[in-house]
């Protein structure tokens, strides 16, 4: 890549520091994500009957099947 050999030291930091940041930050957010949706059995259970439920009133396979 043409100029990459010319990044100062404190470019690479920066550089280094902004995607570090950057992952960790989408991480806390899907962490936040994942532990605000009310997932558990009882609601597995639930889904899985609405699934069963649209699946038996459209038996058509369509896309994807």
């Amino acid at each position: 890549m043409k100029g990459a050999e010319s990044q100062t030291a404190r470019a690479l930091l920066g550089i280094a520091i902004t995607f570090s940041l950057g992952s960790a930050l989408f991480a806390l957010l899907k962490a936040v994500a994942l532990l605000s949706y009310p997932l558990n059995q009882k609601r597995v259970d639930e889904i899985e009957r609405a699934l069963a439920a649209r699946r038996a009133a459209n038996p058509d396979p369509g896309i994807g099947s």
